[in-house]
């Protein structure tokens, strides 16, 4: 009982740093050279089914989905070296919806995660869950098929500044942040909260 308890602590106490270093981070992220910007431009929830370090492998990856059936896969442009293959739709606003789909792929063997709207994840209160930072984007992957696989499929890849790659869960209201902490400290994640 006393090592959780002093796990708990640990994780609020760096919540707390977190929190106060927010803006540094995202100060970083914002003076990231013009290359490292993303152009993403949905409206939708996107089912993320990889990243690709380069275009010519995000497109033979969409080839690949295209042939085995997986309609409407595309690339979309993250920046820095990040190609995510996606597939874009307004079904996927629907919880069921991402859960069949995650479930189906995972007797596949894919890991599927997903991706919000770009302007619903930074509402006033909202947090970030950080569950690690990586210095290599397939590292991140790594981490982000751990992640998602753990049950936490809302997660994507964020890119923090020079190696510096993070898989994150936006778009969390704060009040529930105490509780995200104590779930993903049962199941070993020692999370950053940030602010959106």
């Amino acid at each position: 009982m006393r090592r959780h308890t002093a796990l708990t602590l640990a994780a609020l106490a760096l919540v707390a740093v977190t929190a106060l270093l927010g803006g540094a981070a995202s100060a970083l992220a914002a003076s990231s050279p013009s290359g490292c910007r993303a152009t993403v431009t949905s409206r939708n929830w996107r089912a993320i089914l990889g990243h690709e370090p380069t275009a010519a492998r995000a497109t033979a990856s969409v080839k690949a989905f295209l042939k085995l059936g997986y309609k409407g896969t595309k690339v979309e442009i993250r920046g820095c070296g990040d190609y995510a293959v996606v597939i874009e739709s307004p079904e996927f606003s629907k919880f069921q919806v991402r859960n069949a789909f995650a479930l189906e792929n995972a007797k596949a063997k894919l890991v599927v995660s997903y991706a919000r709207p770009p302007a619903t994840a930074a509402k006033p209160g909202n947090v970030v869950v950080v569950f690690g930072h990586t210095p290599t984007l397939a590292q991140a992957v790594a981490l982000l098929k751990k992640v998602a696989a753990s049950g936490w499929r809302e997660t994507d890849i964020g890119y923090g500044g020079p190696h510096d790659w993070k898989v994150v869960w936006p778009g969390v209201p704060g009040a529930k942040s105490d509780q995200v902490v104590r779930d993903t400290l049962k199941l070993g994640y020692l999370v950053e909260l940030e602010l959106a």
